[in-house]
Parts: structure tokens; sequence; C-alpha cells
């Protein structure tokens, strides 16, 4: 009885020697994931955005005095992938500089547009009208960037740089901003004219708060029954803003809109991360004489449509392929002869019955094979303009997640015949992707809309031409074979944190998998060198070269200039709300040698607990 007691005293004896070591051990085991410990599963990605102000004088101290220092967003909860955005504000004494810019990129017309002439004559009738600056946006944004990087106003590697200016024109001058694209059905150009500000190629993203915007869109523009009346133009040119305390409101709100509409996009991904994907276009012709068809190969070029789509998702590789096929022997011809309407000119089919189509699998939807993914894209055209409906909404084209994308054409309003037919697939295969459109940003951001008037926000960016191709106004036109700069990040991101865990899950080296995260933190995922390639290396998946071409100053400034001796008043702002430098992932990672000497122990400790505990049960027994 006593050598059974003694055994036991022994055993409980070791094992809170074993519960102590494991108290001691499990701190080192729960950091062995990342440098710093975090919430499991979170993904955290620090964004600097720099915040230019130019020629905005006492306004510009107000803003800093209101604006916050740092943002905070969760991008996709299924990833726990989040983003801290930390804001640089700087003030540029030197807008002439950029005006001189403005109109070297401008054509000096008298034939000044009628909006313009509208407004002028509108709130100021004594004003003499000589004439009007129509500035190429993509070409002032590339420009614009070369100044502000080439005389270190911003660090040539900035995550994003927001450019706010306002550098009036000569008196009796106005300036607007205009895009021009190729549009194959009418064999010319048509240009945009009206916007204040641009962005997508470059990290550069500028508003213009000396422009005259134009209108609220009339029914031949994208977007125009989302218009509400409640001012003549989008926003007022800053001259026009009485109050410098609603000046400053204004700008703010630009801020911190641009934070929240295109640096902080939520992820909704419907297809999951493969190193390939095709995109199957199929066009089901309803028309008389297959003139349907030909319409649409004439808007269509997929090998232009490839590189778009690249430049969306650069990580990944992808192919186009074009079928026509007559809809009238697929099962598509139902949904010609149940539930369309008569809309504005176009029959509208019911796109209730495609995706149920889709999601049944009576047509071919999205499938996986190995590390492809094909994502079928069906194109319905007939003799008679289509376009779709789904309750009391018209539109042009679906993305159904998982299943695959619909596009009626012309679409609702004619919209493919404005946007492009290699634009709108790219919008919609972008939805499939996991892109929201950029004016649908809600939710963390909800309080940095004016008071009462949330949906009014949302529409002035809308109306303001946001650069990138998930909006619906044409803003794609100005693109000049880049990068989307901000949607393709923000896919990255979502690639990167994917290829993350899966590198973790494998049990790839620790350093790759460390190196990887520090360059995802600071938001560093585009680029031979950045986070996706590195985990892709590390995958053994063919990296894609991923460079973000941005041109010299020398290929495009060729005038002389007077450079600023300084640039004044910089200042950061700083936050009391602490942001984690780096990723923190607390998934285990292959243990380093001090992690592997406490599980060793933990291992000799238990072994030795059951081997006493199994003697005194057989002393005991005997």
């Amino acid at each position: 009885m006593g050598l059974r007691v003694r055994y036991l005293r022994l055993a409980a004896a070791i094992l809170i020697l074993l519960l102590l070591a494991s108290l001691t051990a499990l701190p080192t085991l729960r950091s062995a994931g990342s440098p710093h410990a975090g919430s499991a599963g979170d993904v955290v990605v620090k964004a600097n955005v720099w915040v230019v102000l130019a020629g905005l004088g006492s306004i510009a101290d107000i803003v800093k005095s209101t604006l916050r220092g740092t943002y905070e967003s969760t991008l996709n909860s299924s990833l726990g992938l989040r983003l801290a955005v930390k804001l640089h504000v700087i003030t540029y004494g030197n807008a002439s500089e950029l005006a001189t810019i403005a109109r070297r990129d401008a054509v000096i017309s008298r034939n000044v547009p009628e909006f313009i002439v509208r407004y002028v004559r509108g709130e100021h009738p004594t004003w003499v009208i000589k004439g009007v600056e129509l500035v190429r946006a993509d070409l002032f944004e590339r420009d614009a960037w070369i100044l502000l990087t080439s005389e270190g106003v911003v660090p040539s590697n900035a995550d994003y740089v927001l450019l706010i200016m306002y550098a009036p024109p000569p008196q009796g001058y106005f300036r607007t901003y205009y895009i021009s694209k190729y549009v194959p059905e009418v064999r010319g150009y048509r240009n945009y004219t009206g916007m204040i500000n641009f962005g997508g190629n470059t990290p550069l993203y500028f508003i213009d708060l000396s422009a005259i915007p134009a209108e609220w869109p009339s029914k031949s523009q994208p977007g125009y029954s989302s218009g509400i009346h409640v001012n003549v133009t989008v926003n007022p040119p800053l001259w026009d803003v009485r109050s410098p305390s609603k000046a400053a409101e204004l700008v703010k709100h630009y801020v911190e809109g641009y934070v929240g509409f295109l640096v902080a996009r939520r992820l909704f991904a419907g297809l999951k991360w493969v190193p390939r994907y095709v995109v199957n276009v199929t066009i089901l012709d309803f028309s008389v004489g297959r003139e349907g068809a030909r319409k649409v190969l004439r808007m269509l070029n997929p090998n232009t449509l490839e590189v778009m789509l690249h430049a969306l998702l650069p990580s990944a590789e992808w192919g186009v392929y074009v079928t026509v096929v007559n809809g009238s022997t697929t099962p598509f011809r139902n949904v010609l002869l149940d539930g369309v309407r008569r809309v504005d000119g176009c029959v509208a089919l019911n796109a209730s019955r495609i995706y149920a189509m889709l999601e049944k699998g009576v047509v071919a939807k999205v499938t996986y094979v190995g590390g492809e993914a094909v994502i079928p894209v069906y194109v319905l055209v007939g003799t008679h303009p289509l376009c779709m409906y789904f309750g009391n909404t018209n539109f042009t084209g679906m993305a159904m997640p998982g299943l695959g994308i619909a596009i009626a054409f012309p679409g609702y309003a004619r919209r493919v015949y404005e946007l492009g037919m290699d634009d709108v697939i790219a919008h919609e295969v972008g939805h499939m992707l996991g892109l929201s459109h950029p004016f649908d940003r809600v939710g963390d951001f909800a309080n940095t809309y004016p008071p009462g008037d949330k949906n009014g926000y949302a529409r002035w960016w809308f109306f303001d031409f946001v650069a990138t191709p998930m909006s619906y106004a044409p803003t794609l036109t100005g693109w000049d074979g880049g990068l989307f700069y901000y949607d393709a990040k923000s896919l990255s991101r979502y690639v990167a944190t994917h290829l993350l865990k899966e590198a973790i899950a494998r049990g790839a080296p620790e350093g790759v998998v460390l190196a990887a995260m520090e360059k995802l933190s600071e938001d560093e995922v585009l680029g031979i060198d950045g986070a996706v390639s590195i985990l892709q290396r590390a995958l053994s998946l063919e990296p894609v070269p991923m460079s973000i071409a941005v041109p010299t100053v020398t290929s495009v400034i060729t005038t002389t200039k007077t450079v600023p001796t300084t640039v004044t008043n910089i200042k950061t702002e700083t936050s009391t709300v602490t942001i984690t430098s780096t990723v923190t992932l607390t998934t285990k990672l292959t243990p380093g040698w001090v992690n592997m000497q406490s599980v060793i122990v933990l291992f000799l400790l238990g072994f030795t607990a059951a081997l006493v505990i199994t003697l005194a049960i057989l002393r005991r027994r005997s």
C-alpha cells in the first residue's frame, strides 16, 4: 500500500512538472508563426497612402487637422484578410507647375463644351468665356506622377498617391478632363469629356478641384438611371465653395472616399485561385443572316482582352477563346421565348432563367481541371437589341459566382457600344474574381459620408469617373497598357493570402514564409520580388513577371522646367492606433530549434509520467 502511494505521489509530481513545462513552452509555440502575435488566422496588410495637397492654401491646414491618421478595413472575412492604411499628408507649394503640365497635355479650344457654358452662365453671368483646356486625363496622370516622384515629393515606390490640386487656368479659360477611345462599331474615336479626376495606370490618382465636371449623365450615358438632380454638377469647382470649412470637408471626404472606394476594396471571391484561367467566350447568335455575330466580333479582340485580364490579375496566366454557335440549337433558345420584356428599345431577357440554367448544369459552368479554371462567357445577340432584367432592374451583363458570365448585346442603353465588348467582359470577370464596383463601398467607411447623404456620396465618385474597369463610367478608355493599379493590388492581396496559407500547410521553409509575410505586410504584393512571386516559387508554381511599367522622366518631359528648391510644410500624420508592421498569422510554421527542444522535453515528461502510472497499476494488481 505504501509503495503504491509513493508511486502515485511521484506520478502526481511529474504531472505537475509537465503542466508547468507546458505553460512555459506555450508562449514559444504560440509565437512560432510570426514575429508578432495576432488573432488566429488574421493577415494584416499595411498600406501607406501619400496625400498631396497642392494649391489649397489654408484649407490644407484644416484638412490635416480633421483627417484621421489610420484607417482599418476587413477585406475578406473568409481569409481573415485585413488592411491598415496610414496617411502621410503633404502640402505641395508649387501648384503652378501642375497647371503648366495640365496645359501642356491639353487641347486649348474656343469650342467650349455646353455643360461648362451652362455652369458659368448660371453661376457667374458676368464672366467672359475665352476658351477651354481639354486635358487628356491619362497623360496628366502619368506626367504628374513623374513630377512628384522626380522631385522627391513622394517616394518612387509609394503604395498609393492621391493628388488633390487647385490650380485654375488663366482668367477666362476653364478646364475639364477627357479620355478617348477607338470604337470599332463606329470606326472612329469617341471622347468622354467632363472628368475632374483619373488614375490607375500608375500608383497616382488625381482630383482637380479647379476643373468643371460634367452634369449628371444623360440617358445616353452609362448609369444615367442612378442620377439624382440635386445640383447641376457633381461637385462645384473650389472657387464656388464659399466657406473654407465646407471646402475642407469636401477635400476630407475625397481623401476618405479614395481610401474606402479604391484602396480598401472589399473582396468577395467567386472563384478559387489557380495558376491559369481560361475564358471561353461563346457567342449565341439568334439573328437573321448571322449579322449579330459579326457585330460582336467587330468589337471583340481576344488578344486585347487577354492583356486586360492579365492587368487585373497579373499573378496568373490567361487564355481567351471565342466560339460562334447558332443560339436556336442550344438550351438558351427558351430564354428568348419565355419571360421577355420590351424595355427602352431592347428585348429584355429574364436573367433568373439564365442563372437557373447554369446552376442546374443545363449548360457548361465554371470547371476546374488541375491548376486551370475555365470560365464560360455567354454572349447573346439577336436581330433586335438585347438586354437583361431582374425584378425592376435592367442591365447588360451579370457575373454568377462559381457559375459563369452572361452578356446581352448590345445591352441596356447600348452599354456595350459605350464601353466596348472587351471592357464589358473584363468587368464581369473582375466580379467573378471577387472585385466589386468602387461605388459599392459601405460598412467600414460608413461614417465617411456627409451627414444624411450616404448614397449621394457614393454617387459623387460614381459620376466623377472613378478610374477602374469595375466602374460603370467609361474610364477603361484611358488605359495605356499598364496595370490597373488598384484592382491588380486588391486581387493580388487575396492571392498572396491564399498562397501564404497554402505554403504554411505544405510546410514551406520558415525563411521563405517569413519573407513573403514581410512583403505582404508592407503591401508589396506585385512584382517579381513581391509576396505573390515569392510564394509561387516556394510552391513550385510558374511565376509570372509582374512589373509596373512607369514611364521615365527623360522619355516624357522634354521641356526645361524650374524645379522648386523646397517642398513646403511636409507633415506626416500620426495616430494613436497601433498598426502591426508585419503580417500576424498564428497558423503553425516549421518550428525553430528552441521550439523543437520544448516539444522533445514535453514528450519525455509525458512518456515518464505514463510509465510511472503503468508500473503503479501493475504492482497494485500483483
